[in-house]
């Protein structure tokens, strides 16, 4: 049989491009029009119809081209050992207008090979190089939140790494908040880097670029949009009512003083709270305040780059992890409650006149210090302590209470003036530390008593949305969060200096949502609304009459009659309407510690400014019959069991917050005796809680004494 020489090359081209059997063949698609991993033996173009999850690398063959559209979806990356995608010297990667997110995973990159990236975003890298290319050109990329992970001097970029003798070009980019491993692009010996368009640096450690042979043709930081989408400028820190920057990358120099205790920490988790990134100078006035980083086992970390300078003077830091590349200066200042290490300098340090106390490092971390671990594996690593008291330490995994690693014989310690030493388990120090200290330090060592600067912070613009930050200040004294805004809503007033009031909002399913809080300043600073949710839901005024309709009803009761005649400035905060169309008030007196002068429910006049009407342009809507808004029911103590113990068995729309408040106990309490997960947001009808072991016959493991420190019962 002849077979024309047309028809057999037609064969083969098919042959080239259909695989024949399984073996030969790329993997099938999953749902997302990709992949889920395996071998691409073939050029394939894939074009994603929905975001993806990947469960093992694509490695792509040599002589291969993997082409992938991502129509503005997201690659979720695997926790494969080596990368998402990985390429030969001779097969290329080209992607576009897609996402890929390492979700956290410890990967050696999220794309490993050469190739063409266009309108990509790369980032939560877990541990890595985002992109490790020898050969690339990358056209308005973001790399974002990628943490290389390890230390070393000659380590690879936790966002671009480019091997020795490699080229890449880069046009519009924004590199930000990339963490560790040399620097967020590093260009190995002979390599080459070229950046056109613009490039943005913001909040990358130690370094943003490391490389010998950068040409530097770019014009300026990028503007819009970025990478698959992204915002390429994210807003500078504002400064917090407290004096200090909200969290975020500080690429500016600054000098922030404290007003008051300040909470900065999120519930529930760790954070990076500052970026200080190159070039930047930052000094912290404390002033004897103290900051809060957070509690139990959640910390805020700072991260410092590598030509930075950070000063902290006169403060007290609690639940704080300080990751120092470049310059840290420490003076008047305390340090304590941190559960993982304190300071890890990897830069150069001095401090002076502190106290180092109650840090705890985990089994897990037995070779870190648990307060200083000071390390070279960037630069000298050398830290200087004169006038210390450091007590009460513990290293769970054997360390240390200071500690030199040393991976080129630079880390070092140097103890000078007067050292005290108690009470650190295993031991002070250990390493290369050079005791040069004269005795033990007076008490008077650290910071000195809070002295708040002139001026408060800025009132906030009245009857505007409330956007300073929900968390409450922290102080010695606790709160006092017995006032009720009927079932709907708690007052919580925090003694010190200035007094800050905050208001929550409960209902069935939550143990309490803080709306907004305010200080005393604020609330002198003007008349009328001071402080108000969306659509006036929950509102604080301050005015120097009660407001009529709440004076007539406070009038009927002979008690009030003389109180209101006393000219003053009264503060009313209200919330509702409840299911009911009630709105509860509560009226104080003078400040936001004062005299309750009364507690008024009304059916008129909301309490705060309404909604802003829609847009004119907006279709008319039906209005519906208005939905019953949920609202916690008061709790009732249930008796002492036979044992002498007091237990609540949870009723339908029972919540921690209001168990809490019908037994006078703080709802940390009840969280912390019955280990109840997530914070105690949920928990189930019939359910039976401790609420006290006061007067228990029994013991109950772990919480003999909570009561007393709760306020009892």
């Amino acid at each position: 049989m002849r077979v024309s020489f047309l028809a057999l090359t037609l064969c083969v081209q098919l042959l080239a491009i259909i695989p024949v059997n399984a073996q030969g063949s790329n993997p099938p698609e999953a749902p997302c029009g990709l992949p889920a991993g395996g071998i691409i033996r073939a050029d394939a173009i894939y074009t994603l119809i929905d975001d993806c999850t990947q469960t093992s690398k694509l490695d792509v063959q040599p002589n291969v081209t993997l082409t992938i559209n991502g129509e503005g979806h997201t690659v979720t990356a695997s926790s494969d050992s080596n990368a998402f995608v990985e390429t030969t010297r001779t097969s290329t990667v080209e992607l576009d207008q897609i996402t890929v997110d390492g979700g956290g995973q410890e990967v050696a990159s999220l794309i490993k090979g050469r190739g063409s990236f266009t309108k990509v975003t790369f980032r939560n890298l877990g541990e890595g190089a985002a992109l490790s290319t020898g050969s690339a050109t990358l056209n308005n990329v973001l790399f974002e939140y990628n943490n290389g992970g390890g230390y070393n001097k000659t380590g690879n970029g936790s966002a671009l790494n480019i091997p020795a003798g490699g080229s890449v070009e880069i046009t519009d980019a924004v590199f930000r908040a990339n963490d560790i491993n040399g620097g967020a692009i590093v260009a190995h010996g002979t390599a080459t880097l070229t950046t056109k368009g613009c490039l943005t640096l913001s909040g990358n450690t130690p370094y943003d670029v490391v490389a010998s042979n950068w040409t530097k043709e770019h014009t300026g930081a990028c503007a819009d949009t970025i990478g698959n989408g992204d915002k390429a400028v994210i807003p500078a820190p504002g400064t917090l009512p407290c004096g200090l920057p909200e969290a975020g990358n500080i690429d500016r120099s600054a000098t922030y003083s404290l007003r008051y205790n300040c909470n900065l920490g999120v519930p529930g988790r760790n954070q990076v709270l500052w970026r200080i990134s190159e070039n930047v100078n930052i000094t912290i006035n404390g002033n004897g305040f103290r900051i809060i980083g957070g509690s139990g086992s959640n910390y805020s970390r700072i991260y410092t780059a590598a030509t930075s300078r950070l000063t902290i003077k006169n403060v007290v830091m609690e639940h704080f992890y300080l990751l120092v590349f470049g310059r840290l200066v420490v003076d008047s200042s305390k340090f304590r409650n941190t559960p993982f290490i304190t300071f890890h300098i990897q830069g150069n340090a001095r401090f002076n006149n502190i106290i180092m106390e109650k840090s705890t490092t985990s089994e897990q971390l037995a070779r870190f210090g648990a307060t200083f671990l000071v390390g070279d594996q960037y630069r000298d690593g050398a830290v200087t302590i004169s006038n210390a008291i450091i007590r009460d330490n513990t290293s769970l995994g054997g360390a240390s209470a200071l500690w030199t690693w040393r991976s080129y014989d630079l880390a070092s310690i140097r103890l000078e003036d007067c050292i005290t030493f108690s009470n650190n388990v295993p031991s002070d120090y250990s390493g290369e530390v050079i005791d040069n200290s004269v005795g033990a330090c007076p008490d008077t060592i650290g910071p000195g008593p809070p002295t708040a600067p002139p001026g408060g912070p800025p009132p906030a613009a009245p009857g505007a949305p409330d956007d300073r930050p929900t968390e409450p200040p922290v102080d010695s004294d606790p709160p006092d969060c017995s006032l009720r805004l009927g079932a709907i809503g708690l007052i919580c007033r925090y003694p010190g200096e200035p007094p800050t009031m905050c208001v929550l909002e409960i209902s069935p399913d939550s143990v309490g949502t803080t709306v907004f809080c305010v200080n005393q300043p604020e609330v002198e600073a003007e008349d009328g609304i001071i402080a108000s949710a969306l659509c006036g839901r929950v509102t604080l005024r301050s005015e120097r009459d009660v407001m009529p309709h709440l004076r007539e009803i406070l009038l009927t009761n002979p008690k009030y009659e003389a109180i209101l005649q006393v000219p003053r400035r009264y503060i009313t905060v209200s919330m509702g309407p409840n299911y009911e169309g009630k709105v509860h008030n509560t009226i104080i007196s003078q400040t936001l510690w004062g005299e309750i002068l009364g507690r008024v429910d009304t059916f008129t006049g909301p309490p705060g400014p309404p909604c802003p009407p829609p847009e004119p342009t907006q279709p008319e809507v039906v209005e519906e019959e208005p939905v019953k808004i949920p609202y916690a029911a008061r709790v009732q103590r249930q008796p002492t069991g036979p044992d002498g113990c007091v237990r609540h068995i949870v009723q339908p729309g029972d919540t921690v917050y209001t168990i809490g408040v019908a037994y006078r106990i703080q709802p940390i309490f009840i969280v912390l005796y019955n280990q109840l997960p997530d914070g105690g947001r949920f928990i189930t009808p019939g359910q039976e809680l401790l609420v006290t072991d006061r007067g228990c016959s029994v013991s109950i493991p772990g919480t003999r004494g909570m009561a007393g420190a709760a306020g009892g019962t």
